[in-house]
């Protein structure tokens, strides 16, 4: 029971898709080092993975019981609530996590996130310029920067934050999605259908793209043509 050995077998389960037995092995290892933090915050990802948030809550939790001085933990943490529901407890550690390491982007951006989620357009736009002064060309960030602007009713500078990250990532599918629906939100079909026919020649299984094309092409009035590619939705992704 090699810790290093044991860790190479967990990641190597993990990447055949062998998720019970990565876990199994991860929370041996909890148990061979039980004051080691970072096998905890390994079985947190795992758990996160598999969908089980109250593991990864756990998880987080004895790690964080371990040193309370681990950023990750806290943003680890934060995911966790956000699965199991509680946003304002993911806001809570997301803020611990920025106290500890004020430069984490990932933090910045999945507090504006919760924060966007909750309406809270002022706060969430504060996180998001904090982080596009840490990057500005960071392309989540800018979207749902447009995101908020476009529903304060900004629609033109929104646009113009959803064409600067296609410019700079040409294959970007939420940009796509973003730009076709504030298209729709204008009631400019034939335009929302223009990006829409982009994203799908770019991407011929984008199902969210034949999803989006399809209540275009309703809103038009051809009833034909959005069947058709609400079924080529359903057909790429039957599981949405």
């Amino acid at each position: 029971e090699d810790l290093e050995t044991m860790n190479h077998l967990a990641t190597t389960y993990t990447q055949t898709n062998q998720m019970e037995e990565a876990k199994a092995t991860v929370i041996r290892m909890t148990e061979i080092a039980s004051e080691e933090p970072i096998h905890f915050l390994s079985l947190a990802n795992i758990c996160y993975m598999m969908e089980d948030y109250q593991g990864m809550d756990e998880a987080c939790k004895k790690a964080l019981s371990i040193n309370d001085q681990i950023p990750v933990a806290y943003f680890l943490s934060a995911k966790a609530s956000i699965g199991l529901g509680n946003g304002i407890n993911a806001i809570a550690m997301l803020t611990k996590a920025l106290m500890l390491k004020d430069d984490y982007a990932e933090a910045y951006l999945l507090r504006a996130e919760v924060l966007w989620k909750m309406r809270q357009a002022k706060d969430a736009m504060e996180d998001i310029e904090k982080l596009l002064a840490l990057n500005p060309e960071d392309e989540s960030a800018l979207l749902l920067k447009a995101e908020i602007i476009a529903a304060n009713g900004d629609a033109t500078q929104a646009m113009n934050h959803i064409n600067e990250v296609l410019s700079m990532n040409p294959f970007n599918e939420m940009a796509y999605l973003l730009k076709g629906n504030l298209f729709l939100a204008l009631k400019e079909m034939d335009k929302a259908i223009e990006v829409y026919n982009e994203a799908i020649e770019l991407k011929p299984d984008f199902a969210q793209a034949y999803h989006e094309r399809g209540r275009a092409k309703l809103e038009k009035g051809d009833k034909e043509g959005s069947m058709d590619d609400m079924k080529k939705a359903i057909e790429l992704a039957p599981q949405t």
